[in-house]
């Protein structure tokens, strides 16, 4: 059977390989029924050994079968350089993917950014605004504050003025009235 096989150095078929299987089967059996006069074969030796070989035929066939449904090298070439090519073309799909979701990002951000300018520039502005508008104010306050607090003190000036005029009066009042009084009584004294 080997040699055989070697010689067309190709690969039988299933079918030749199951015709030898059988043909070898039904050899053996024949020599197994070739009973030699120096050996005892009880039935029951006889139905083991059969049933030995049929299970040994059984299990040469479907491994057979199963050897025939294995892949050959090409074929496992060919789903393997399939498989790369399906999964780099996910890989190319995936990073157009991310490359996508990274340039919106981006543009978004741009976005993102330019409104928060926007919104800083408004508010520098407002502000800016309403510290004019308070200073100004603030100003106009202390014009007034001013205004009020020279005139106030303007009154007070005067009223210090006058009192200090009434106090210098009577401080020298009681003096000039003493002095009055002497003259007086210097003028009765003498005259």
């Amino acid at each position: 059977m080997n040699s055989t096989f070697e010689q067309k150095n190709t690969r039988p078929s299933m079918a030749e390989m199951k015709a030898m299987q059988q043909t070898a089967l039904s050899r053996n059996i024949d020599k197994a029924g070739n009973l030699q006069k120096a050996v005892t074969l009880t039935e029951e030796n006889w139905t083991g050994l059969t049933g030995a070989v049929e299970l040994t035929g059984q299990s040469v066939l479907k491994l057979q079968e199963t050897v025939g449904h294995l892949l050959t090298g090409e074929q496992m070439d060919t789903m393997l350089k399939a498989q790369v090519q399906t999964l780099m073309e996910q890989h190319r799909l995936a990073v157009e993917t991310m490359q996508t979701a990274v340039r919106d990002l981006n543009e978004s951000s741009v976005v993102h950014w330019n409104r928060i300018v926007e919104f800083t520039e408004d508010s520098l502005r407002e502000t800016k605004q309403a510290q004019e508008t308070a200073l100004k104010e603030f100003g106009k306050q202390v014009g007034r504050a001013s205004e009020r607090y020279s005139s106030e003190l303007s009154e007070v000036t005067d009223m210090l003025k006058c009192s200090a005029r009434r106090v210098q009066w009577q401080m020298y009042l009681p003096t000039v009235v003493l002095v009055l009084w002497e003259l007086v009584r210097h003028l009765f004294l003498l005259g």
